[in-house]
């Protein structure tokens, strides 16, 4: 997903949780309108975490959503390669295993609720450079 530089800015400094929403501008009677690609937001959830604190704060609001009847939720770790550098190179197996375990423990927290299914992701984001 690329996100344009106010959508970014406004998801790195919010206090609290956000949605963002892909919109379409399609024209009728020669108006321009913006209309919403995906007509159930509950259909699909993705959840990036970067396991900090203000990660877990909006987890809660995953579970919120589940109980409103989401019916899939992906948990998503993105590693950022530029981050991880050369001297944690060698524990990258390690650490995906760790990143790993707390995303199970995320999904055993909202599959349980309404028959959800929750898939996870763990990926390293290869930067440039």
């Amino acid at each position: 997903m690329h996100l344009g530089g106010v959508a970014s800015e406004i998801i790195q400094n919010a206090r609290k949780p956000v949605l963002l929403v892909r919109l379409k501008i399609t024209t009728v009677q020669k108006r321009q309108q913006c209309e919403a690609v995906c007509r159930n937001l509950l259909d699909h959830v993705l959840f990036a975490t970067d396991f900090s604190d203000n990660a877990e704060h909006a987890f809660a609001t995953v579970r919120e959503v589940v109980e409103r009847g989401a019916k899939r939720v992906t948990l998503m770790h993105v590693q950022d390669k530029s981050k991880i550098g050369k001297h944690l190179e060698q524990r990258l197996s390690e650490l995906n295993a760790i990143d790993r375990e707390r995303l199970e423990r995320l999904r055993a927290g909202v599959e349980p609720q309404r028959d959800c299914r929750c898939g996870l992701r763990n990926c390293l984001r290869l930067t440039g450079g």
